[in-house]
This record gives structure tokens, sequence and C-alpha cells, in this order.
């Protein structure tokens, strides 16, 4: 199954987003890391990790114009692997985490990139 995970939102300004969907629509910072040097990612939403959020990328660092557009998750990503093989849609990058976490990156027509995202249906969090 693939359900929506994360949509990705550049901001200018991480505190100010955090506190803004903090206080706008009661979210709660789910996740928040520095990823790589001067590169923090913060996963704000409603719910857990394994539900849909929004995931606040800075835009000063040259990492961001790589992230995706949209993460989703499912629970068969050779399924899903396979699936978009059979629809000639071409991978951009198969990766395997350092925790054995399993994820495809794949383009849309549009040229947008997104990530599909392993996660196990009996745990409340992604890998």
């Amino acid at each position: 199954m693939i359900r929506i995970g994360r949509a990705v939102l550049p901001v200018t300004d991480l505190a100010a987003a955090i506190d803004w969907y903090v206080s706008c629509f009661g979210f709660r910072v789910l996740f928040d890391q520095e990823l790589f040097p001067g590169f923090r990612s913060v996963h704000v939403g409603p719910g857990d990790m394994s539900d849909p959020g929004v995931w606040l990328f800075p835009t000063d660092h040259p990492h961001t114009r790589q992230e995706p557009a949209l993460v989703l998750y499912s629970t068969d990503i050779d399924a899903a692997a396979a699936r978009l093989g059979e629809l000639d849609t071409p991978l951009v990058a198969p990766i395997t985490g350092e925790r054995g976490s399993r994820s495809l990156q794949v383009r849309d027509p549009s040229g947008n990139v997104l990530v599909i995202a392993e996660v196990d249906e009996h745990t409340t969090e992604n890998r």
C-alpha cells in the first residue's frame, strides 16, 4: 500500500516555520536533526512519525535544491519498485540506509523527485 508521508516545504526561517505550524495548526515537532553540516531537517505534524506531516528544509542550504517534493510511504517497497518498472518509470536511485531502511527516488513526468520510503505497517515510526 502506498500512502502520503510528507510534503516537503523549503522555508526561509526554520524557527519561525516551526512556531507557525505549532501555533496555527497544533502540530508538534516529530523530528529535528542536523542531517548534514549546517543542514537541519524538521518534521512537524499532527500525529506520529508514520502519519502524514510536513518536512521543513532551510532555503539557504544548497542541499535543499536536491530534496524531494513529496515523500510517500510503502509497506512493500519491492512491489512498488516492480509496479514502477512495469510502467517504465525510471528510478533515480534505490537507497539503503544505515539501519537497513530502504527507499526509492523517482521522477514524475514534470521532473519532480518523489521518494517512496519503506515502512513497517505494524510500527508507528518510519525507519
